[in-house]
């Protein structure tokens, strides 16, 4: 199947709300100690100097934290396999490696349409950049063409542009359900399954 990008910040997340939280404070916290920091550097004294550099070190501290936060929000093989069965996709088959934010997903699934919609269930996952789908489909069908939506789209002009008939939404809805369940709640930045025309 291949390798997929994403944007990893374009997804929806994989954890409850209080590791989001966690996420969110410590970016609040980084970016009130980068203010900080800006402020008492531009002091004229050789206080401001040594309170620039303690809000300075506050910031990367808090910036490391958010990155722990953010790289700890559930990008563990069992958290996503448990997001791919959260989509009712059978994941018995599936191996998962996952390295940053980089996911690897190989074994078998029960056709070409189950293993590229498990890749998308992942790779629209927070957190996730990468998925190199290498999932071997049992029933080997036709492969779809992949489309990172952008500000502004809706599926009927997806349809529009691939199809050429934006009334074909439907089958851009169907082919992407799971995930998407609603035609009118689509984000930018997420990738969607195109079947072939």
């Amino acid at each position: 199947m291949g390798l997929l990008d994403f944007i990893k910040d374009a997804g929806s997340k994989m954890i409850g709300a209080a590791e989001a939280n966690a996420a969110n404070a410590a970016n609040s916290a980084a970016n009130a100690a980068t203010g900080m920091a800006n402020t008492a550097t531009s002091a004229a004294s050789g206080m401001a100097n040594t309170a620039a550099n303690a809000a300075t070190g506050m910031a990367n501290t808090a910036a490391g934290m958010a990155n722990t936060a953010a790289n700890a929000l559930g990008n563990s093989a069992d958290a996503i396999k448990q997001t791919i069965a959260q989509h009712g996709l059978d994941t018995s088959g599936v191996n998962v490696h996952v390295n940053g934010e980089h996911v690897t997903l190989s074994g078998t699934a029960p056709t070409t349409e189950a293993a590229e919609k498990m890749a998308l269930a992942v790779g629209n996952t927070m957190g996730v950049a990468k998925v190199d789908n290498q999932i071997t489909p049992a029933n080997a069908g036709p492969s779809s063409t992949f489309y990172t939506v952008k500000p502004g789209d809706s599926l009927w002009k997806i349809a529009e542009m691939h199809y050429g008939n934006g009334a074909r939404y439907e089958e851009i809805l169907r082919a992407n359900m799971p995930p998407v369940t609603n035609p009118d709640h689509i984000q930018p930045g997420w990738v969607l399954r195109l079947p072939p025309v």
